[in-house]
């Protein structure tokens, strides 16, 4: 799920709330959430403002430099193993 994620904010020119990012990969929000709150933690990604859904308030999440790195290298290795014809190769960590 990290990968998918660090992905769906590589290819995003704007910043994406957990919905945003749990609608564009058919996912639950909360479980997103708790990966990006993970990621924030690990430096690969950050607060980037809010927005706002009824009276409440959701962080947006952007991508840091060794995020944004990170999601580069994950997108190299599922175009390898594509072209390869291999199986999904194992999250970097």
């Amino acid at each position: 799920m990290r990968d998918s994620i660090l992905l769906i904010l590589l290819r995003s020119y704007t910043p994406l709330t957990a919905r945003d990012i749990a609608t564009r990969m058919e996912g639950d929000a909360a479980e997103v959430a708790k990966h990006c709150s993970a990621m924030l933690g690990k430096g690969l990604i950050f607060v980037d403002g809010d927005r706002r859904f009824g009276t409440s308030l959701f962080p947006m999440w952007a991508l840091t430099s060794a995020g944004e790195h990170v999601a580069r290298e994950v997108k190299a290795a599922r175009n390898a193993a594509a072209l390869l014809g291999t199986e999904k190769p194992v999250e970097v960590e």
